[in-house]
């Protein structure tokens, strides 16, 4: 194999792990997004909830 055979595969083994490793990263990313949208929308509305003092006296 030539110097300029072996370059360009290890080049495209690189790119090849980048493009990987970045399709990784957006689909947790993207877990990620989903898990902070289920905590702001739906845990701290109960927290909230919670919190307040009742609005009747018995």
């Amino acid at each position: 194999m030539s110097v300029r055979a072996r370059l360009g595969l290890g080049f495209g083994t690189v790119v090849a792990l980048l493009a990987a490793v970045a399709v990784t990263s957006i689909v947790q990313l993207s877990g990620f997004n989903h898990d902070v949208e289920a905590l702001a929308t739906v845990r701290l509305v109960q927290l909230v909830t919670v919190g307040r003092p009742p609005t009747h006296w018995a």
